[in-house]
């Protein structure tokens, strides 16, 4: 469990060091979707009175709320659960993020929800608004 904290830790240190030089010239940058898909496994309903939880610090925080989609027709990946937040830009993400972070209760609901094994993150994307205008 230490090793997977410390790796998560790396992976979070390793992506925020390359995204600096990018969230500086991104500051009025393109709206920015950051996806998490999570594999629940155990109790489904649990789990999103978890992310109800998140979501109410999210919003004390002033941050924006994260959407939550369950995929029912998608073959192997029905019933996949995808949080979607939305944000203005790469500098707002990164500036949520860290306010997310700092916040101790914030901290302990995801740390617990990492430790408790009802979900498996099976993937994590950011997209960058490209709509033609």
């Amino acid at each position: 469990m230490r090793t997977h904290r410390f790796l998560s830790l790396l992976l979070a240190a390793l992506f925020a060091s390359t995204l600096l030089p990018a969230i500086a010239l991104a500051a009025d940058g393109p709206a920015v979707l950051q996806v998490i898909s999570v594999e629940v496994t155990g109790d489904r309903q649990a789990y999103l009175g978890k992310l109800a939880t998140l979501q109410s610090i999210t919003k004390r925080l002033g941050l924006p709320t994260a959407r939550v989609w369950r995929s029912t027709l998608a073959g192997p990946g029905t019933d996949t659960i995808y949080i979607a937040t939305e944000y203005s830009s790469l500098a707002a993400m990164a500036e949520g993020q860290g306010k997310l972070n700092a916040d101790g209760e914030a901290s302990k609901l995801l740390r617990d929800i990492d430790a408790s094994g009802m979900r498996t993150v099976l993937d994590r994307s950011l997209m960058v608004d490209d709509t033609p205008r």
